[in-house]
């Protein structure tokens, strides 16, 4: 069975995010606090048409920042990407969460900060819950 076509905010969200290094599992969940429902197995297969399709680079672990912001870019006429990826504070509690359970406990999503483009910089401006 088919499933329904992407819309451009649900891809914005899931190619940054993963380019960020956030697991599957958790962009379930940052879908679904944006009202979009995806299966994991969804987001995986839709993630791998994305990495071969836009050139994203290796490994989702490995993608190319800079070939992502590319990309964001260019949808950037089609939607605001800077609102959409920006995270709400539900998102920052599930990646907070998620974060111990995969071995960052420390560290925080979004942490590549030279000359990053601005949409890299609202992930930083907004990391910590207060």
């Amino acid at each position: 069975m088919a499933g329904y076509e992407w819309l451009k905010e649900e891809l914005a969200v899931a190619v940054y995010y993963t380019s960020e290094g956030v697991p599957h599992h958790v962009l379930v969940q940052l879908l679904h606090q944006r009202n979009f429902t995806r299966t994991m197995v969804a987001i995986r297969n839709q993630l791998n048409v994305m990495q071969v399709q836009k050139n994203l680079g290796g490994p989702w672990s490995r993608w190319d920042i800079d070939a992502v912001d590319r990309w964001l870019d260019e949808i950037s006429d089609e939607i605001d990407v800077n609102e959409v990826i920006k995270p709400t504070d539900e998102d920052q509690e599930i990646l907070n969460k998620s974060r111990e359970s995969f071995g960052l406990k420390g560290a925080q999503f979004g942490s590549h900060t030279d000359n990053m483009p601005t949409k890299r910089q609202i992930w930083d401006s907004v990391s910590v819950l207060e």
